[in-house]
């Protein structure tokens, strides 16, 4: 893995992955969309195999789009892991709407995804279906957390209702935290890629960078502590990421920012109890993906109203 600090450097994996070139290959970019919360971090995190996007059981925690890369002998999948569609209300909500739904036009394949307690009448599913017939995509239709569902047969009624509201590709039942149904969905996305070469290198994981995915898991780890509408109005920015070769470790320093002053002593907590809890979940995290022991200090910061305002929003590099 290598980063520099002003050119994006993407995340590589150690073993690569060599293809038939005998076989037809098939590659292309694929898009997870959704409402909140349905589990499409947890589904695009299973498939690469690695913890690209930050995941909680709260909605909204996907912010950017975020591209996972699988290369398997028959194909490249190069997913792109979405915000969740919502009513915008605000200038991080608009943002987060066109992030998921600009990504459209771009893409070879759309996987719809919905809950196994979901009914297809939801007017935010209606604007993705909206938008995807006027790109001429026909979606696939997955089914997440079937684990859930105490009886097989209480699918099928399900699976009905979903193919009589809309016109899909195929409709896949999975599990994605339990790892149930992805070998099958990841193999319905190849056979319906077009042909053609690799996009990316075959150790590629993303193209997100180091520095990216650690203020993800740090975030991560915020959201998990804070209640009700808090979680929202933080960002986390790295400031330090040095990478000390000669000691094969990483001293990094990162700032979470919140909007108002009221909100800075509930992020450090009593005693500075949860930002310690924080910095230790957060290191531990981050070691795992780095390969390397981490050296981590945290601050809290304000910025006054930075989900509201344009300017908030590419300070902490939304936009």
């Amino acid at each position: 893995m290598t980063t520099t600090d002003s050119d994006a450097t993407p995340m590589n994996h150690e073993q690569m992955t060599t293809t038939d070139e005998s076989r037809a290959f098939h590659c292309g970019l694929v898009a997870v969309l959704g409402r909140p919360n349905v589990g499409k971090s947890t589904l695009m995190n299973q498939m690469v195999g690695f913890k690209l996007s930050a995941v909680t059981s709260k909605p909204q925690t996907t912010r950017n789009r975020i591209m996972g890369v699988v290369t398997k002998e028959a194909g490249q999948i190069v997913f792109v892991d979405t915000p969740g569609v919502h009513r915008a209300r605000r200038a991080l909500n608009r943002y987060l709407i066109d992030q998921a739904l600009d990504v459209i036009d771009d893409i070879d394949v759309a996987v719809l995804m919905v809950t196994a307690r979901d009914r297809p009448d939801h007017a935010d599913l209606n604007l993705i279906m909206e938008r995807l017939d006027q790109a001429g995509v026909v979606p696939m239709l997955v089914i997440n957390k079937i684990d859930r569902v105490k009886r097989h047969t209480d699918l099928l009624p399900i699976m009905e209702a979903w193919s009589k509201a809309a016109r899909f590709e195929t409709i896949i039942p999975v599990s994605a935290l339990k790892d149930k149904g992805l070998d099958r969905l990841e193999s319905a996305i190849l056979d319906t890629l077009p042909e053609g070469p690799a996009l990316f290198p075959d150790d590629m994981l993303t193209d997100r960078p180091e520095q990216w995915l650690a203020a993800e898991l740090i975030r991560e780890q915020v959201m998990a502590r804070l209640e009700q509408e808090l979680p929202y109005s933080i960002a986390v920015r790295v400031t330090k990421f040095q990478d000390r070769p000669d000691q094969q470790d990483v001293v990094m320093e990162a700032t979470i920012f919140v909007e108002r002053e009221s909100q800075k002593p509930i992020v450090v907590g009593r005693g500075g109890k949860t930002i310690k809890d924080v910095g230790v979940a957060a290191r531990k995290e981050i070691t795992a993906m780095l390969g390397r022991p981490v050296h981590l200090k945290l601050w809290v910061k304000v910025e006054r109203d930075w989900t509201r305002d344009p300017r908030g929003l590419k300070k902490m590099g939304y936009i």
